[in-house]
Order: structure tokens, then C-alpha cells, then sequence
């Protein structure tokens, strides 16, 4: 027995390390460690009630839209649609397996949820790492580098894309907020360490949906330890110093500020690539054009796409200007887009769904995991990419089917 729990112990360890794997590499692992606790799981895995069939589809909901698509959608187009529903596929797999293994199985994966924080400590550490020696930053010779230069870099060393990343490490933050599971074994300078190294990554990386995320969850982390904040005075301390630091000290932070600054400024066509914030309002101006004549129907998973890069063609012969394509960098968009009202409604009535049982089960974790996503949906189609839909799928399956209940914050 003592065994066999010491086997599953390390399969859920894996599985949290597995999310900073490549992704050939992450499918195979998930799928390894769940075979694991099929195999060695209590008696109560296999089984399948009524109502965790329901909260299985609940979270395949993004797959079964785009089925239904595919089902309607034309010839010449379902080769795509097809593609589409084989990335979405894990959105089924993997909330069918967790709710098909035990409950001590799934109590085993709460535990290790710290092996995500370790994991996502050593990749961001490796990468800066790897992005200081390679812009010279440890040499005589230190080259000029911006933020663009820094996380398209970033983004090839990790494989993972900027925006993913920030909300990897901004998971990873409120795990250590929570004090979750193997996390409150840890000394308390260790998890402030971690807290504030990952909080500085997250700064020089300054992913703009994530922070966001971030700032409502350490409001509400406050408001939960208001009959402590007292004794919380030099962690308020030691975040402003950092938070003053990062923009004095790394380039990046304060680069991707000055972005946001002239958020409000309209920028001409020829201005388009001059900044983030210039290209998602051309990527904002098209996705509402198209959702002009879209918005009923829907163009179906196949043809959006399609239509989107019709715009943007059109729009660079216009303004002689060369914009590039863009898929529509929002989640919501991009299921009103593909599906119509019907699909967006639908998929709100999911989300809606999840948060509801977070809140009534006082749950955290599954609290801070949904406004994580459902404030990153607005600036990026979190469910276009495996890094995306293998996260939601699950943590969102793992609290939702799991038993931990309330836990203690360290700040």
C-alpha cells in the first residue's frame, strides 16, 4: 500500500512538472501518470455518476462546439475543423480520466500541487539565464535588447508563449498564496522566496492579462487575511520595493509600461507594428468587423480564419502597409466568432458554471484558477493552443471533481 502511494505520489509530481515539458513530450507524460492512478488506484476509480458525466461535458463544452461546427461545417473546410477539435481534444480526455480515478488518487495530485511552483522556478530561472548570457548581459559586451527581443527569446528557449507563461507563473503565485498542499511543508523563507522571484519574473515579463488577474486575486487574498495585514507589513514592504525596483532596474518592465501609457493614443496605419497595444486594436478593429456580419451565425471553426486574413489583406493593399495575420487574440471572440450568439452564450453559461461551484464550495484555488482564465479570454484564445486547453482542462477538472476545501494563505 505504502508502495503504491509512494508510486502515485511521484506520477502527480511528474504531472505537475510535465506542463514546462515540450509539448510532445507533456501529452505523453499526462497520459503516462493518469494510466498511473488507473492502474494502482483505491477502489472507486472506474466509476462514473450522473453528475460527473454532466461536469465532464461542462468542461469538454469548447470541443463539443467546435464538433457541432465540424458537423455543419463545409467540404472544402472540415480539414481544418477537424484540426481544430483534435487540439481541443484533451478538453474531454483529461476531465474524463480525473473523474474516473479515485478520490485518493486525485487528493494525491492536490497534494503535490507544489511541484508546479518548483517546476515553474527552474524553467523562468533557466531562461533568464539563458537570455543574459545570450544578450551579453554577464559581458563586456552587453547588446541592446528590448522587451520584444527578450520575450520572443524567452519564448523560444521555454517553447511556451509569453502570454502562457505569465499565466503559468501567476498560477504558480497564488498556489503559494494559498499555502496549497505539499507547498505548507515548506519553510516560511523558501515560500517567500519563491513568491518573490516568480513575482519579479512575472514583472520583467509584464504578460498584461495575467498581472491583471493577479491584482484582483491579491486584493481579495488581503481582504480574506484583513485581521492579519498588521503582521503582513513587511510583505506590503518588500512588494513595493521590488515592484520600484523592476522598473528601475529591469528595462523590459518599464518598456511594456510606456506601452500601456499610450494606450489611449490612435496610432496611423503605418504605426501598426510600432507597438503591442497598435496591433490589438487593429487585431480588436478587425475581429468587430468581422463580427459585424457574423454575429448571429457564426463563420464555423473551419472558415474564420480565413475571413480574418480577408481583412487583414485588404486592409494592408488599402493603407500600403503589411499587417500580418492574427487569429482573434480573445476567447470570446473567437466563440462568437466561429459559433454565432448561440456558441457564446453557451460558453458563458460554461464559465459561469465553474465559477459558481468555486464560489459555494469556498474553494481558493478553483476561485483565483477561474479569474485567472476568464480574465486572460479577453486578450488571448487560451483554448487555440495545447499549452492553454492542457492547463484549464486540468486544474479546472481537478478542482471541480477534487475534495480539498479551504486552505490557509501565507500572505
Amino acid at each position: 500500500m505504502v508502495q503504491k502511494e509512494q508510486i502515485q505520489g511521484y506520477a502527480a509530481r511528474l504531472l505537475m512538472v510535465s506542463f514546462f515539458l515540450p509539448m510532445q513530450w507533456q501529452v505523453l507524460v499526462l497520459l503516462a501518470c493518469m494510466l498511473v492512478f488507473l492502474v494502482l488506484g483505491e477502489k472507486g476509480g472506474f466509476t462514473l455518476n450522473r453528475e460527473k458525466a454532466f461536469q465532464v461535458l461542462i468542461l469538454a463544452g469548447g470541443l463539443l462546439l467546435c464538433v457541432a461546427g465540424l458537423l455543419m461545417t463545409q467540404p472544402g473546410y472540415r480539414k481544418i475543423a477537424g484540426g481544430i477539435c483534435e487540439r481541443k481534444l484533451s478538453l474531454l480526455a483529461i476531465p474524463l480520466l480525473l473523474a474516473l480515478i479515485s478520490p485518493e488518487c486525485r487528493k494525491i495530485i492536490l497534494r503535490e500541487q507544489g511541484y508546479f511552483v518548483f517546476g515553474a522556478a527552474a524553467l523562468i530561472a533557466i531562461a533568464n539565464i539563458r537570455v543574459m548570457w545570450h544578450f551579453g548581459m554577464w559581458s563586456g559586451t552587453r547588446s541592446p535588447v528590448n522587451h520584444v527581443d527578450y520575450r520572443q527569446y524567452l519564448e523560444w528557449v521555454t517553447g511556451i508563449h509569453p502570454t502562457y507563461l505569465g499565466m503559468y507563473l501567476c498560477f504558480a503565485l497564488c498556489l503559494i498564496l494559498c499555502n496549497t498542499g505539499n507547498l505548507a511543508q515548506l519553510p516560511g523563507y523558501l515560500k517567500n522566496g519563491l513568491f518573490y522571484f516568480l513575482l519579479l519574473c512575472l514583472l520583467a515579463l509584464l504578460a498584461k492579462s495575467p498581472m491583471a488577474a493577479l491584482v484582483l486575486i491579491m486584493i481579495h487574498s488581503g481582504w480574506v487575511n484583513r485581521h492579519k495585514l498588521a503582521s503582513l507589513k513587511y510583505h506590503f514592504a518588500g512588494g513595493l520595493a521590488l515592484l520600484i525596483g523592476a522598473y528601475m532596474f529591469v528595462p523590459f518592465f518599464g518598456q511594456r509600461l510606456g506601452e500601456m501609457v499610450h494606450i489611449g493614443r490612435s496610432g496611423g496605419a503605418a504605426e501598426v507594428h510600432a507597438n503591442s497595444i497598435n496591433e490589438r486594436k487593429l487585431i480588436l478593429h478587425t475581429d468587430m468587423s468581422v463580427l459585424k456580419t457574423y454575429w448571429i451565425t457564426g463563420t464555423g471553426p473551419g472558415k474564420l480564419q480565413q475571413v480574418l486574413n480577408a481583412h487583414y489583406l485588404m486592409y494592408s493593399i488599402h493603407n500600403d502597409v503589411n499587417t500580418g495575420f492574427y487569429d482573434p487574440h480573445s476567447e470570446y471572440l473567437w466563440q462568437w466568432l466561429t459559433f454565432g450568439i448561440v456558441g457564446i452564450l453557451v460558453f458563458v453559461s460554461l464559465l459561469v458554471y465553474l465559477i459558481y461551484h468555486s464560489i459555494r464550495r469556498n474553494d481558493r484555488m478553483f476561485m483565483y484558477l477561474m479569474t485567472l482564465v476568464v480574465i486572460t479570454f479577453f486578450t488571448e484564445s487560451v483554448l487555440a493552443r495545447q499549452h492553454g486547453v492542457v492547463f484549464f482542462a486540468l486544474f479546472a477538472g481537478l478542482y471541480l471533481f477534487g475534495t480539498e476545501r479551504k486552505s490557509k494563505g501565507i500572505i
